[in-house]
């Protein structure tokens, strides 16, 4: 009398019968997850384009690149934000190479807790797994904020390059500023999190959008040869408001027609 294996008698298939029917070259994981059930399937529907926007647009379209342009103009001007932008290229690359050799050692379904516990060994692996999920966590909440109120600040900010002054100022000192800096902020938060539930089958569509958007205002922004003075007509119905009006920190130049570099 013969007897069945353990997967044979739970789910009434046998390995033999599964290796028969897998194609020619399939490991022995794949194996034994056929012989429970699993059928190893790997689908991957995002081209290049798509895979590329899904991790760099998420973090420069909404707010990066607005984050850029006001905090580095104001505090260093173009010379300095060229000189950082390089660096900051050669750093970039080395964090990709690194994540690029580790992903390929530990292909996981996971995130990058896991990838650092099997870093640091069997002695600091839990220790370093815990904190690197905290600040993960941590880190991606508070994105959610700085990536909605980055680019509610560059805007506001325009209205002073534009020669719209802001009742009593674009000061965080402000209440009127605060509370308006809110509500823009809150508005660009929502955008955000809507795109989060679109249908699955849109997702391909709104990365190539994405980067299309993106490719569009870096070339604006770089040739400034227009901008939609219409947003901020608005302004001029509180701009007699404000008597005492404020001179900005930082003015920069203006031609007609738009901003240039210097």
């Amino acid at each position: 009398m013969s007897t069945k294996s353990d997967s044979e008698s739970e789910h009434g298939v046998g390995k033999e019968q599964v290796v028969a029917n897998l194609p020619a070259g399939i490991s022995n994981d794949a194996v034994d997850l056929e012989a429970i059930g699993y059928k190893p399937v790997l689908t991957r529907p995002f081209g290049l384009i798509e895979s590329f926007a899904s991790s760099f647009c998420a973090m420069n379209f909404i707010g990066v690149t607005r984050t850029l342009l006001y905090i580095g103009l104001a505090t260093g001007g173009p010379a300095a934000m060229w000189s950082s932008s390089l660096i900051h290229i050669v750093g970039s690359t080395i964090t990709a190479a690194v994540l690029a050799e580790i992903c390929s050692a530990l292909p996981l379904s996971g995130s990058i807790y896991i990838w650092a516990s099997e870093a640091a060994g069997a002695a600091y692996g839990r220790l370093a797994g815990f904190m690197v999920a905290w600040w993960a966590c941590t880190a991606w909440i508070s994105f959610v904020a700085s990536n909605s109120q980055a680019p509610a600040q560059f805007l506001l900010s325009l209205m002073t390059i534009f020669d719209y002054d802001f009742p009593s100022g674009l000061d965080a000192s402000s209440t009127t500023y605060r509370g308006v800096l809110f509500a823009v902020s809150l508005g660009c938060m929502w955008i955000a999190l809507g795109l989060n539930y679109l249908p699955p089958k849109w997702f391909a569509m709104t990365f190539r959008v994405t980067v299309a958007l993106l490719l569009i205002d870096f070339f604006l922004l770089s040739t400034s040869s227009y901008f939609p003075r219409v947003f901020f007509d608005w302004t001029k119905k509180v701009h007699d408001l404000a008597p005492n009006r404020r001179q900005p920190l930082v003015r920069l130049p203006l031609r007609k027609g738009g901003l240039h570099w210097t």
